[in-house]
């Protein structure tokens, strides 16, 4: 087979979990893709971060960013009478000039391909939590109910976001897949000298919890701050709270303007820190640094810092709800999101529990084994036959 991977729009700048999940996918391929042929999507202002991967079996194809508008397209096919542009710029072309057998859509799907296609939904949590999504709703619910819709077959990241597929959208269970996120080699304990390094750069000489998430209002920053600052009244104790993540700046669903609010008001500015440019090569350090990973998120399709901490050695705390308790099974302490007592309950059997600390440790790295990159790659690729003998 030769496989097409859709990588447009999640690389570049993205620090979400949807870029890191298609970094792991490509890392993972890369290495265990069997024998297949890949033919790998990205823009061109990507190409150099990504052409050292280049191989026999192993294809980076740049894709040039400034195609025509939507509605500049529309016009063209009504005046030419086609059905789609095609020319060398655009994915379609170029994936018929390949002679992919498939492609894999690792976020948003071309829906101009007429080969079929395999898209990747992470999540649909604008269908249970409209309410965080005022600018985006209209799009997601149009265009995730579309991709659903035209794909040969769909990719999801736990049983519970499946579940949640079939409920809403009534598809059947044959046309879903559970590929569970792939943990990127760069998580393990690491050396010495690295934690030193980093905990100088980046200046966190304190205990600390640690939570990276992007700053949407469904990772539930607020409440957690809320809790963070009962806790400190609470105990006394010199803590601080780290979070890193994209803060989507000027976008209208970006949950940072409250949190910095937040923050604020509650008056722990001294022991609240907001990591920028975070390097990738240097949160396994963080990981390792951090007292305990608390993940208070009101809705997940995987979570992957929950085995990226685990796979570093740092204990976790997090919700009890969604895909969450599939992924760290028994290896997190669990609590009620909604809930700021539940919470600190939680962190407080962590930080001063040393038996239930060390448990946890030793519980996540055995659980973190279940998400290598060789595993989730061979996965992936059954699915990839599976597709091509039904379409053949």
């Amino acid at each position: 087979m030769r496989i097409g991977i859709n990588c447009l729009n999640m690389l570049g700048a993205r620090t979400d979990g949807g870029a890191t999940y298609t970094r792991n996918v490509i890392e993972g391929l890369k290495k265990y893709g069997g024998q297949n042929e890949y033919d790998i999507y990205i823009y061109e202002e990507d190409y150099k971060e990504f052409s050292k991967l280049g191989s026999k079996f192993f294809s980076i194809v740049p894709i040039e960013r400034n195609i025509p508008k939507p509605l500049f397209r529309r016009i063209l096919r009504k005046l030419l009478l086609v059905t789609k542009i095609n020319t060398p710029r655009t994915l379609a072309y170029q994936s018929n000039k390949n002679n992919n057998t498939m492609m894999f859509h690792t976020g948003v799907m071309d829906t101009n391909i007429d080969i079929p296609g395999i898209i990747c939904i992470h999540d649909i949590q604008h269908e249970y939590y409209p309410e965080y999504f005022p600018f985006s709703l209209k799009s997601r619910k149009i265009g995730y109910k579309r991709y659903a819709d035209k794909a040969a077959h769909i990719i999801t990241d736990s049983n519970y976001s499946k579940l949640t597929l079939k409920e809403k959208y009534n598809i059947s269970d044959e046309k879903i897949s559970v590929v569970y996120c792939a943990l990127s080699s760069r998580f393990h304990p690491p050396h010495n000298d690295s934690i030193i390094r980093v905990k100088k750069k980046y200046k966190l000489y304190n205990r600390f919890l640690f939570y990276p998430a992007t700053f949407l209002a469904h990772k539930n920053h607020i409440l957690l701050l809320r809790a963070f600052s009962s806790l400190k009244k609470k105990t006394k104790m010199q803590l601080d709270l780290v979070f890193t993540g994209n803060k989507f700046i000027g976008h209208p669903e970006s949950s940072y303007p409250g949190v910095i609010n937040e923050i604020n008001e509650l008056d722990i500015n001294n022991n609240v820190i907001i990591l920028d440019n975070v390097a990738d090569q240097d949160m396994p350090a963080i990981y390792s640094l951090a007292s305990l990973m608390v993940h208070p998120s009101l809705f997940e399709g995987f979570g992957l810092p929950l085995i990226e901490a685990m796979a570093c050695g740092c204990p976790v705390a997090c919700a009890n709800n969604t895909s969450l308790p599939e992924v760290a099974e028994d290896a997190a302490i669990y609590f009620d999101a909604s809930n700021i007592d539940s919470i600190n309950n939680a962190i407080m059997n962590i930080l001063f529990e040393d038996n239930i600390r060390k448990n946890m440790i030793q519980r996540g790295f055995i659980r973190a084994q279940r998400f290598s990159l060789e595993r989730v790659a061979k996965e992936m690729v059954k699915v990839f036959e599976n597709v091509n003998n039904m379409i053949a």
